[in-house]
C-alpha cells in the first residue's frame, strides 16, 4: 500500500527522473513512489525497468524537452550519467531545480531521524545490502544501487531508519549529516574519483558530517582517513573493523566454501559472535562484518543483528549462479574495480571443480583507460580470458574512442595467460554476436566455471550461453 500523503522533502514530491534505468535510479524511484511521491521518468527504451510500470510510475521512452513540465518539483538524473541536454535545458529555462541521484538521496537522509550512508570508491553494494538485513528488526527503508537477492532496490517502510547506498558518489550535499556512515574503500576510481587525494578529501568531508564512521582497516585509504580524522578534532566517533588486535570489531575467523562463509567476530564489549553467511566469497563476509559494526554502533543487540545477517542472500548478479549445463557452471559478476574483480575471481574458485573461464566487459572509458593494466593483471588469475569491447554509450558518438582493452589484454598475457587471452569485437551496440557463445562452448569443459563480469552485453549473455551449452550447434534464439 502506498501512503495517501507524501511526507518527504518538498523537492522530491513530484520529480521527473531522467535515465530512470541508470544505476541507483530504480531504487530511488521505488522508494519515492512507496513514500507517496508523484513521479515520472524517461530512459532509452532498452533501459526501462519493467517493474516500474507495476508501481504506477509513468515512464516514457527516449529523451525530449516536452517531458519536463511546470508541475514537477525537480529534475533528477543519475550521477555521472550521460547528459540529457534536452531535459536539462528545458528545466533551466523553467527555473526547475536540477539534482543528481546522490543529492536526492542526501535530501532523504537529512529528513530521516536515523540515517545511514554507505559510501566508498568501490565495493559498497554488499555492505549496503547486508545492512538492510542486519537492521531488519528496525524495519528500515532503503535505496540501493543494486537489489539484494529476493528484495527490491528501494523500499519505504514508514519507520525512522533509512539506509542509502551512495556508492562512489561521496557527497550527498552539505545539508546531509548522516547518523552513521560506512566507508568501504578510499582510492582512485575514475570516473568517480580521478585520483587518491580527491577520494580522500571527498570521503573525509562526508565522514566529518557524520556522527559515527565505520572504517575497514584492510583498506589503506581508509586507514589514512582514520589518521586524518584522529588528527583534527572534533570529529565523528570512528569504529574500526579488521583482523588486527587494535580493531574495535575484530575478525578472528573467516573461512569460505561453496556454500558460503563462516565469520567469527570479537566485539568491543568483549563478546564473540559466530555467523554462518550464505553469499560466497571473503568480500561478502567482510561486508557483513562492516554491517555488524554499524548496527552495533547504533546500540543494536548482537543477537538481532546476527539473526538478520544470516538471512542475507547477497546481491542480484553478484556472484549469482545462473545455472549449469553439461557440467559447466555459469556465474554472473558486477565487478568493475580491480579489487572487486580479484575478489570475485577468488570466490569463483570456491564454486569450481575445474578451471575458471572469465568473460570481462569493460564499462566506462575513463575507468578502463586508467585501470587497464591493473584490471588485466587481476584477470590473469583466470585460466581462460575472453575480453569484450568497452560498453559505453559514448562509443556511438565517438567510435574511435580509446578503450584501453588492448593494454588490458597485454597485461593479462604478460601476467601469465599468454595465448589464453581471446578478444572479440561487436558491431556498434548490437546484441552479443553468436561467436561469443560458440567460443565459450569450445573453451569451457565439464567442471569449469564461466564467470561473466560486466553490466552491458553480459547481462543477456548468461541465458544465451546456457542454451548454447545445452544445444550445441542450434542457433540461439534472439529473444534470449
Amino acid at each position: 500500500m502506498h501512503p495517501v500523503d507524501y511526507t518527504g522533502p518538498a523537492l522530491l514530491a513530484s520529480p521527473h527522473l531522467i535515465g530512470i534505468g541508470d544505476a541507483g535510479m530504480p531504487g530511488l524511484a521505488q522508494l519515492l513512489r512507496e513514500r507517496g511521491a508523484r513521479l515520472t521518468g524517461c530512459a532509452h527504451p532498452q533501459d526501462i525497468p519493467a517493474h516500474l510500470a507495476d508501481l504506477g510510475i509513468g515512464v516514457v521512452p527516449g529523451h525530449d524537452r516536452g517531458h519536463v513540465r511546470a508541475d514537477m518539483s525537480a529534475l533528477v538524473s543519475a550521477a555521472n550519467s550521460l547528459p540529457r541536454q534536452a531535459e536539462t535545458t528545458r528545466a533551466r529555462e523553467m527555473c526547475l531545480p536540477i539534482l543528481d541521484h546522490t543529492e536526492a538521496l542526501g535530501l532523504l537522509l537529512a529528513a530521516t531521524p536515523t540515517s545511514i550512508a554507505v559510501a566508498g570508491s568501490h565495493s559498497t553494494t554488499h555492505t549496503a545490502g547486508a545492512l538492510t538485513r542486519a537492521l531488519g528488526y528496525r524495519n528500515p527503508a532503503w535505496a540501493l544501487l543494486t537489489p539484494p537477492v529476493g528484495r527490491p532496490a528501494g523500499h519505504h517502510s514508514g519507520g525512522d531508519l533509512l539506509i542509502a547506498e551512495l556508492g562512489p558518489e561521496a557527497d550527498p550535499g552539505e545539508c546531509c549529516e548522516p547518523t552513521l556512515t560506512v566507508i568501504t574503500a578510499v582510492t582512485a576510481n575514475p570516473p568517480h574519483h580521478d585520483d587518491h587525494e580527491t577520494a580522500l578529501d571527498e570521503l573525509e568531508a562526508l565522514a566529518r558530517r557524520s556522527q559515527i564512521v565505520v572504517l575497514p582497516t584492510w583498506d589503506t585509504g581508509c586507514a589514512q582517513l582514520a589518521q586524518r580524522l584522529a588528527k583534527q578534532k572534533p570529529g565523528p566517533r570512528v569504529v574500526s573493523v579488521g583482523q588486527g588486535r587494535g580493531s574495535d570489531l575484530r575478525i578472528t575467523k573467516l573461512a569460505t566454501d561453496k556454500n558460503g562463509s563462516t565469520l567469527t567476530l570479537h566485539h568491543w564489549d568483549g563478546k564473540t559472535h559466530a555467523l554462518r553467511l550464505l553469499p560466497p566469497g571473503r568480500h561478502a563476509a567482510k561486508a557483513a562484518a562492516l554491517a555488524m559494526a554499524g548496527a552495533l554502533a547504533l546500540d543494536s543487540a548482537a543477537s538481532d543483528v546476527a539473526r538478520g545477517l544470516e538471512q542475507y542472500r547477497g546481491i542480484e548478479r553478484s556472484l549469482t549462479v545462473l545455472g549449469r549445463q553439461e557440467g559447466v557452471t555459469v556465474v554472473e559478476s558486477l565487478a568493475r574495480h580491480p579489487a572487486e574483480i580479484a575478489d570475485d575471481l577468488t570466490a569463483a574458485r570456491t564454486l569450481a571443480t575445474g578451471r575458471i573461464v572469465a568473460v570481462y566487459e569493460p564499462s566506462h572509458w575513463s575507468r578502463t583507460n586508467a585501470q587497464a593494466r591493473a584490471i588485466g593483471g587481476q584477470l590473469a588469475t583466470a585460466d581462460e580470458l575472453v575480453l569484450l569491447p568497452l560498453h559505453d554509450r559514448r562509443r556511438a558518438d565517438t567510435p574511435d574512442l580509446s578503450t584501453g582493452t588492448d593494454a588490458m589484454a597485454r597485461a593479462a598475457a604478460v601476467s601469465g595467460l599468454d595465448n589464453h587471452v581471446h578478444t572479440l569485437d561487436l558491431p556498434g551496440d548490437d546484441l552479443p554476436a553468436a561467436g561469443i557463445e560458440h567460443l565459450l562452448v569450445k573453451l569451457a569443459h565439464p567442471g569449469d566455471t564461466v564467470l561473466l563480469i560486466g553490466t552491458g552485453h553480459t547481462v543477456r549473455l548468461g541465458p544465451r550461453l546456457l542454451f548454447a551449452l545445452g544445444a550445441p550447434g542450434v542457433p540461439v534464439p534472439q529473444d534470449l
